[in-house]
């Protein structure tokens, strides 16, 4: 004998489609949760071996300077314009890598699948 048609009420089938939006919804935010917690440990890896980076070559890019500052006067420069030359190239090359370091954390760190699922799922409510 074949069963017949599911007899479940128009209440109770609102009320299963409200309580599975839910845990759509819920599962959603824990997504976002764990993309936001994977973009902060990609950030402070980054940083940390930034930072690490930064100090180690310092030292080393100061003395460097100075070697071609005093090339320059070997060549014929006055020590100032040498030192002055030499300074100002540090400064525009250190202005373009903080540019381009800055467009760079711009569109990496946003939970763009998270986000866009969360989008597509409201707008089918």
């Amino acid at each position: 004998m074949a069963a017949g048609p599911a007899t479940t009420s128009t209440p109770q089938l609102v009320s299963d489609l409200v309580q599975q939006a839910r845990e759509l919804v819920s599962a959603e935010v824990t997504l976002l949760r764990v993309e936001l917690r994977e973009s902060a440990a990609i950030l402070v890896s980054a940083l940390a071996r930034a930072a690490a980076g930064v100090v180690m070559l310092h030292a080393g890019a100061i003395l460097l300077l100075v070697a071609v500052s005093l090339f320059l006067i070997r060549l014929g420069l006055p020590a100032d314009i040498a030192f002055f030359l030499v300074a100002l190239a540090v400064m525009i090359g250190g202005a373009l890598l903080a540019r381009a370091g800055g467009l760079s954390l711009k569109n990496g760190l946003a939970p763009k699948r998270s986000i866009a699922q969360i989008t597509s799922l409201l707008k089918g409510l």
